[in-house]
């Protein structure tokens, strides 16, 4: 909701958050907006102090079964070959959330559902392969990039911030 004095205020959860609208920000227009590589292994810069990094994983039973982290995911690099590009969501853009039986689902509806408020949205990073979107970055992975048991390469994303 849009208040006098550019204030927009927007539930989160059980709670409120507000926010001056006339906040002038590097993430305003990131960089790594239309795409940029991220090497592997190496990282990406988001700007104030964020980062997306990605390292090669060994590739284990434990990791697969480990529960979900939101600010990491362990993809299997066979499937994308390792050609990943950090860009900020697209028009149409949709993934397979883990968790979902490989289901599609649309990326805005899943914002929707993750009650991520509008304004935040383009400053949630993606992690693209030539087979779609890998990984929404502190949300959730694709359930067709995930570990499987028979993965012989692997490659570990994680969403970072300066402390």
């Amino acid at each position: 909701m849009n208040l006098p004095g550019g204030i927009c205020a927007g539930r989160l959860g059980n709670g409120v958050i507000m926010e001056s609208d006339n906040r002038q920000t590097m993430d305003d227009d990131p960089p790594w907006e239309a795409g940029v590589p991220l090497p592997v292994p190496g990282s990406v810069a988001l700007g104030q102090g964020r980062r997306v990094r990605a390292e090669v994983a060994t590739h284990s039973p434990e990791a697969e079964d480990a529960g979900p982290d939101r600010m990491s995911f362990t993809m299997c690099a066979d499937v994308s070959q390792t050609t990943l590009i950090v860009r900020r969501r697209q028009p149409g853009d949709w993934f397979c959330p883990t968790g979902m039986a490989g289901r599609k689902k649309k990326l805005q509806d899943f914002f929707v559902d993750q009650k991520v408020p509008r304004r935040r949205r383009d400053q949630v990073p993606l992690v693209v392969a030539p087979g779609g979107i890998v990984w929404v970055g502190g949300y959730r992975g694709d359930e067709r990039f995930r570990l499987r048991s028979h993965t012989s390469r692997s490659v570990r994303l994680f969403l970072e911030e300066d402390e």
